[in-house]
């Protein structure tokens, strides 16, 4: 997702008050990928094969406690649709709201990583940033990196084997 919530909500308000429905189709079909991108993320890990999936982070932005129109929360349900075992944390979700917000279980970071083929970094919460070097060492299981933000592009030396990718590079998604 793009943004916040306050851009995608922006253009779908600019869209009602237009008269002519033929103008802005680009507007539109910016409107149609944003929505649909993460469900695409999803389907693309589905056919990589990877059956548990752990996800960092609720929202778009770091260091806050927002879950309204997450784009994390449609790509966890294609997920689970779809038989993947997934599980999120954030640190400014507790357990239990985490599993209201998405029907999902929640994990010890950085503890449980071990325990996924393939880790999402969706959120540049602080946490993400710091003891990298005890983080690392509890990926070896993880074969696939996708982060969002660039949170540990700096360190992706080091992330070579666990195929560490930045969104948006070449190749990133099939």
């Amino acid at each position: 997702g793009s943004g916040g919530y306050c851009i995608p909500l922006s253009s779908q308000y600019v869209l009602q008050n237009v008269k002519n429905k033929k103008n802005l189709t680009l507007l539109r079909e910016t409107i149609k990928t944003d929505k649909l991108i993460n469900l695409h993320i999803a389907r693309s890990l589905i056919k990589k094969g990877f059956k548990k999936i752990g996800v960092l982070g609720l929202y778009y932005k770091g260091n806050l406690k927002v879950s309204i129109l997450s784009p994390i929360i449609p790509f966890v349900k294609e997920l689970k649709k779809n038989n993947i075992n997934v599980k999120v944390f954030d640190p400014y979700f507790s357990n239990e709201e985490i599993n209201n917000i998405l029907g999902v279980k929640s994990f010890n970071y950085p503890d449980d990583l071990n325990q996924f083929d393939c880790l999402i970094l969706a959120v540049d919460h602080d946490i993400f940033k710091r003891n990298t070097k005890l983080v690392f060492k509890k990926l070896k299981n993880v074969k696939y990196i996708l982060d969002n933000n660039g949170v540990w592009e700096k360190m992706q030396n080091k992330l070579h084997k666990n195929n560490y990718q930045l969104s948006g590079n070449k190749n990133w998604v099939i």
